[in-house]
């Protein structure tokens, strides 16, 4: 019985605040849109008046792991079929583009 006193007291405070709040014109805050005063024409706007940006992000090596380079491919050598090198680490690339 309480909770539903407090909810309709509430409601009705809401209301109130709303009748209130209201403006005594009901054409304030419309908006009137003259087409034969618009400065566009139909269409996409101008390429002078936009900009696109773009952008984007690479990741090589995420993870880490060692990428073996060359193999020692000769035969008189103590290292013959190992791998003698290692590719680079991680790296990570952020573009950002901006045409106007």
């Amino acid at each position: 019985m309480r909770t539903t006193r407090t909810l309709i007291v509430m409601f009705l405070c809401c209301f109130a605040l709303s009748v209130a709040a209201s403006p005594a014109d009901p054409h304030v805050g419309t908006w009137k849109l003259n087409v034969a005063k618009s400065k566009y024409s139909p269409g996409p706007a101008p390429k002078e008046v936009t900009m696109k940006i773009e952008a984007k992000g690479e990741v090589f090596n995420l993870f880490n792991r060692s990428n073996l380079g060359s193999v020692d491919s000769g035969l008189a050598d103590s290292s013959f079929g190992k791998s003698t090198s290692q590719l680079p680490s991680r790296s990570l690339q952020l573009h950002l583009r901006a045409s106007f």
